[in-house]
């Protein structure tokens, strides 16, 4: 998967949620035909149409991602809400209804996903003099800073990116006759599996956002915020505090 393109996505999130809960699912079991377990997801269900997000480069989101737990309903409610559903596809969106239809998501497979994030965000490690406090918070003021790590991506890595994920076909790469070559993610998940590619051989260094928490990639060192509507808020927060 070529680092250097631009990764184009068109998602939606779904910011008004009516409800969650724990809900119990048959799923197969990996490696056995035949076999099936009962699994706790979370159900989220929301209301309406929901609001379209586009993105032209890759986000750090992927590694906020890998860190859900995907049985706590508030958790996945969280991510719902502002970046949407994994497994949607931009064909699946809906069409502009009269009246507000209810749809709900469930967390089955979003540890599968998880997963690979998890082993490519492996590849990283924090800056020395971060990390846990004794009673388990995270030290004031620490932002999580860290860099990939000399050697990596691993011969292990190369080889689950360049095997497993070589046909990754969701990934479409096209040109575009006002920006050149760039690569077109048909879904949520599809989008983060880029990115953190990307952000890997990039060699990207990662950071919390100071308002939100959530990750992302940063080039400068005095970014603070993940996005404009949260270096707004945390400007603002910071005026009512003085």
């Amino acid at each position: 998967m070529p680092e250097h393109y631009p990764i184009h996505f068109t998602g939606r999130r779904w910011p008004a949620v009516l409800a969650t809960s724990v809900s119990h699912m048959l799923v197969p079991v990996a490696g056995d035909p035949q076999g099936y377990e009962t699994v706790s997801v979370s159900r989220v269900e929301v209301r309406g149409d929901g609001r379209r997000w586009r993105t032209t480069k890759a986000l750090g989101l992927w590694r906020t991602f890998s860190e859900i737990e995907t049985s706590d309903p508030a958790q996945v409610m969280g991510f719902v809400m502002r970046y949407g559903d994994p497994n949607q596809k931009p064909d699946d969106l809906p069409v502009e209804q009269p009246s507000p239809p209810v749809r709900t998501f469930y967390s089955y497979k979003w540890d599968e996903l998880a997963g690979v994030l998890r082993l490519i965000g492996d590849c990283w490690q924090k800056e020395p003099g971060w990390g846990p406090r004794d009673d388990g918070a995270e030290e004031a003021g620490a932002d999580g800073v860290c860099h990939v790590r000399d050697g990596e991506p691993s011969e292990q890595v190369h080889r689950f990116i360049h095997s497993d994920l070589a046909g990754w076909k969701p990934i479409i790469g096209r040109f575009d006759s006002r920006t050149g070559f760039r690569l077109d993610a048909s879904s949520l998940a599809d989008f983060m599996v880029a990115s953190a590619v990307q952000h890997l051989f990039r060699r990207m260094p990662l950071k919390r956002c100071a308002f939100c928490s959530h990750w992302f990639a940063f080039e400068r060192t005095n970014m603070k915020t993940c996005s404009d509507a949260c270096r707004n808020a945390l400007s603002r927060d910071t005026r009512s505090d003085d």
